[in-house]
Protein backbone atom coordinates (compact mmCIF):
# COMPACT_ATOMS: atom_id res chain seq x y z
CA UNK A 1 0.00 0.00 0.00
CA UNK A 2 1.22 3.45 -0.80
CA UNK A 3 1.24 6.37 1.61
CA UNK A 4 -1.66 7.92 -0.22
CA UNK A 5 -3.82 4.80 0.20
CA UNK A 6 -3.02 4.65 3.91
CA UNK A 7 -3.96 8.31 4.39
CA UNK A 8 -7.21 7.79 2.47
CA UNK A 9 -8.02 4.74 4.63
CA UNK A 10 -7.33 6.70 7.83
CA UNK A 11 -9.45 9.62 6.62
CA UNK A 12 -12.36 7.36 5.71
CA UNK A 13 -12.13 5.64 9.09
CA UNK A 14 -12.24 8.97 10.91
CA UNK A 15 -15.24 10.08 8.84
CA UNK A 16 -16.99 6.76 9.54
CA UNK A 17 -16.46 7.12 13.29
CA UNK A 18 -17.68 10.73 13.29
CA UNK A 19 -20.72 9.69 11.24
CA UNK A 20 -21.56 6.89 13.67
CA UNK A 21 -21.22 9.19 16.68
CA UNK A 22 -23.58 11.80 15.24
CA UNK A 23 -26.08 9.24 13.96
CA UNK A 24 -26.49 7.64 17.39
CA UNK A 25 -26.96 10.88 19.33
CA UNK A 26 -30.50 11.72 20.33
CA UNK A 27 -31.69 15.25 19.58
CA UNK A 28 -32.03 17.60 22.55
CA UNK A 29 -35.77 18.01 22.02
CA UNK A 30 -36.57 14.30 22.22
CA UNK A 31 -34.59 13.69 25.38
CA UNK A 32 -36.43 13.18 28.62
CA UNK A 33 -36.12 15.55 31.55
CA UNK A 34 -32.73 15.77 33.18
CA UNK A 35 -32.18 13.87 36.37
CA UNK A 36 -32.86 15.97 39.43
CA UNK A 37 -31.26 14.63 42.56
CA UNK A 38 -33.17 15.03 45.79
CA UNK A 39 -31.79 14.49 49.21
CA UNK A 40 -33.49 11.58 50.91
CA UNK A 41 -35.00 12.30 54.30
CA UNK A 42 -32.99 10.78 57.13
CA UNK A 43 -34.43 7.42 58.07
CA UNK A 44 -34.96 6.70 61.74
CA UNK A 45 -32.23 4.52 63.19
CA UNK A 46 -33.27 0.97 63.81
CA UNK A 47 -32.88 -0.02 67.43
CA UNK A 48 -32.20 -3.66 66.53
CA UNK A 49 -28.74 -2.74 65.21
CA UNK A 50 -27.64 -0.79 68.29
CA UNK A 51 -25.54 -2.56 70.88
Amino acid sequence: MTERQVLIAIGLTVLLVIGLVFSTRTPEASRGPELIWRETPPSPASRSLQI
